[in-house]
């Protein structure tokens, strides 16, 4: 599960429920994802401070984009920023959109970079008392 929540911290509280025998809560849309990886973002930079927070964070905001249409293009984006201003501007510009898509070679798909739209606030990225 670690490795997996790199990108996708929501799957705890998906792993809690199914370990309950509740439903499993469906994966948050793509706004919210790009909201919560920001809001990921400002917690780690919090943590550890502006330059190393963001060098982190220039390798975890990859798993959040992982086998999404654009995101080859998105990283090669977000792995050259230095700044909060860069890094939220580079997310809000360029977080690819779109489903993910799984190829047998386990590539990312390049055939399109969808347009990024606001999204809801980060409520779901990490439960409130399913540590």
């Amino acid at each position: 599960i670690a490795r997996a929540a790199l990108g996708r911290p929501w799957l705890f509280a998906q792993a809690a429920a199914a370990l309950r025998g509740l439903p499993v809560p469906p994966d948050p849309d793509r706004a919210v994802q790009r909201d919560c990886m920001l809001r990921h973002y400002d917690l780690v930079v919090e943590r550890f401070g502006v330059e190393k927070g963001t060098l982190l964070m220039r390798k975890y905001a990859c798993c959040y984009a992982q086998g999404r249409p654009g995101a080859r293009h998105f990283r090669s984006h977000v792995s050259r920023v230095s700044s909060p201003e860069e890094f939220h501007a580079v997310v809000r510009e360029w977080f690819p959109m779109g489903e993910i898509v799984t190829h047998n070679s386990g590539e990312d798909s390049e055939e399109s970079d969808m347009d990024s739209e606001s999204g809801e606030e980060c409520a779901e990225c990490l439960p409130a008392g399913d540590s």
